[in-house]
């Protein structure tokens, strides 16, 4: 029985359009968090985050965007579309202010791209959640 339930969330999540988009997003959303806890040198020390620094500490960058991946991981396996649509436009904001951030100290760091295109992931998510099934 749990077999079954399982193979039918995962059909369910993998039959909705967008769900490409949300999946990479929330990974690398955990994976920017916890590569960012783990590395040796404390993040709002370097240029490009400085600007972060300033509105929050590290440990609040890194913490919102585990927490977020997870939001949209779990959103994504869940049936809800407004859920989902939430989660998409809280981390598509999240990764906007990374990029921004970056913008403001090196413009032409690949990481900026990076961040810009995770957002206009999510937010590709948003269109698409928005129609109706």
């Amino acid at each position: 029985m749990p077999l079954n339930f399982i193979r039918t969330k995962a059909r369910e999540a993998f039959s909705r359009e967008p769900w490409f988009a949300e999946l990479w997003s929330a990974f690398a959303a955990i994976g920017w968090s916890i590569w960012s806890s783990v590395s040796q040198s404390d993040l709002i020390h370097r240029p490009a985050f400085r600007l972060l620094g300033e509105i929050a500490p590290s440990e609040f960058w890194e913490l919102s965007g585990a927490m977020l991946g997870m939001l949209q991981f779990c959103c994504l396996v869940a049936s809800d579309r407004a859920a989902r649509w939430i989660a998409a436009f809280l981390v598509s904001a999240w990764w906007s202010f990374l990029a921004l951030a970056f913008l403001q100290s090196d413009a032409g760091a690949p990481n900026v791209w990076l961040f810009i295109c995770y957002s206009a992931a999510n937010l590709y998510s948003l269109v698409k959640l928005v129609r109706p099934q």
